[in-house]
């Protein structure tokens, strides 16, 4: 290859997909990538692997089901807000972690002496019972579904919603206008754990037409959650251009920036050798 080129294409690498089906019920914190760029190379050698933490999601034992719609809260202020911790009646100890709210959110908290309070949102409605003593509070909850949230989601959501799915969509404050205009923009398929990721990872309408008008058209959901996650934007596709790269799929976007690289930097590559799939890839 010509190292004066700057037509240089990004190099293909379909198994990268697999690795990218984030937020079955999750939101995400910061990806890091584990992987040495091969000298010369745009592709990171062994294969990327991304480590993903829960931010705000429920985080729930796969081993039991411990979220309900009842149960027990516990929780602490902090300066950005307040951290809360719910548990299902019977599982002190292993409950729901890292649900964060701001204290503007919630009626007047009761601080002196036990009561009731409340946090509304779309989904639904929050009821706890209960007191704060200084930074710590705990009690009881309940959560009570908003039917015409549900009856709205139903008609852009393929799952079934029930109680349950609702609460999770409740944590993250999941807007229904933001699932219909997921809809608009082409996702007609869109699912519950589909609309948890993208409400987490704030994935607006501004964003996805960025991508839009930097060429990046037509991209999977799976694709969409994986360029927010990653911090992937228009400027950094307009760098990869800038730099000479003018043919490239969504997977070698986040393969690269997966890798830590510099959109800059390589402007060239040594061909790594083909597989069944980067064939496949190329003679489409």
């Amino acid at each position: 290859m010509n190292q004066n080129n700057p037509n240089v294409r990004l190099t293909r690498r379909p198994l990268f997909r697999a690795s990218l089906l984030l937020l079955s019920a999750c939101l995400l914190q910061q990806p890091t990538a584990s992987a040495q760029p091969e000298p010369g190379s745009l592709r990171p050698v062994p294969q990327v692997a991304l480590h993903v933490t829960p931010r705000v999601a429920p985080q729930v034992d796969p081993h039991h089901d411990l979220l309900a719609t009842e149960g027990v809260w516990q929780a602490d202020v902090r300066p950005n807000g307040i951290q809360m911790r719910f548990e299902k009646e019977g599982y002190a100890g292993k409950g729901v972690n890292g649900t964060s709210f701001s204290e503007s959110e919630f009626s007047r908290l009761p601080r002196e002496q036990p009561g009731a309070f409340t946090l509304t949102r779309e989904a639904g409605t929050m009821e706890f019972t209960g007191k704060f003593d200084g930074n710590k509070g705990q009690g009881r909850y309940r959560f009570v579904a908003n039917p015409t949230y549900r009856a709205t989601m139903q008609k852009v959501v393929a799952d079934d919603l029930n109680d349950l799915d609702q609460m999770t969509l409740f944590f993250v404050n999941a807007k229904a206008a933001d699932a219909q205009m997921f809809n608009r923009k082409g996702y007609s398929e869109l699912r519950k754990d589909d609309v948890i990721a993208l409400t987490a990872l704030h994935v607006d309408e501004a964003y996805l037409q960025s991508l839009q008008q930097s060429g990046m058209a037509s991209l999977s959901l799976e694709n969409v959650v994986a360029f927010k996650a990653l911090g992937i934007d228009a400027p950094y596709i307009k760098a990869l251009r800038d730099a000479g790269y003018t043919d490239f799929s969504a997977e070698d976007v986040i393969v690269r920036k997966a890798s830590g690289r510099a959109p800059n930097q390589p402007r060239t590559i040594r061909p790594l050798p083909k597989t069944p799939q980067s064939k496949k890839a190329d003679d489409r």
